[in-house]
């Protein structure tokens, strides 16, 4: 194991499987950065990752966390604490790494290690997309 964290969003179930409970389902990131499932072949004491035959998608861990203590993920809607409307979509770019893009502002970007330390989360846009449409219709709550 690499210390890489993730979570798996189901989009046809609309179930989100977070890191501690991702084993049980037998679903793995592989090297290639796609979902596998682990299958177990008995007979010939042997596993193997096959592609997942589930629609899912990998939102991957910063691993930086909220003022609250909680890690923020891939696809987290956070809010700035110190100002109301201020909430951004953590998303991650090969080029630019983990950052917040600012829901009223999509073209306002901001590395995470500047919000980190000042937002809190309300959601992520898998489970939360109709708080995410209404706060860019909002202009970000204002």
């Amino acid at each position: 194991m690499n210390g890489m964290k993730f979570r798996v969003w189901f989009g046809k179930e609309k179930r989100m499987v977070y890191p501690d409970d991702v084993f049980k389902t037998l679903i793995v990131v592989a090297p290639d950065g796609w979902p596998r499932e682990i299958v177990n072949y008995p007979k010939n004491f042997k596993w193997d990752l096959v592609p997942s035959p589930l629609l899912c998608e990998v939102l991957y861990c910063s691993f930086y966390q909220d003022v609250n203590g909680k890690e923020i993920y891939e696809g987290d809607i956070v809010k700035n604490i110190f100002e109301e409307n201020d909430y951004y979509w953590i998303t991650f770019d090969t080029f630019s790494g983990f950052y917040g893009a600012q829901i009223s502002k999509p073209h306002i970007i901001t590395p995470i290690h500047f919000i980190a330390p000042k937002v809190v989360i309300v959601g992520n846009i898998k489970e939360n997309y109709e708080m995410f449409q209404s706060l860019m219709l909002k202009g970000g709550g204002k």
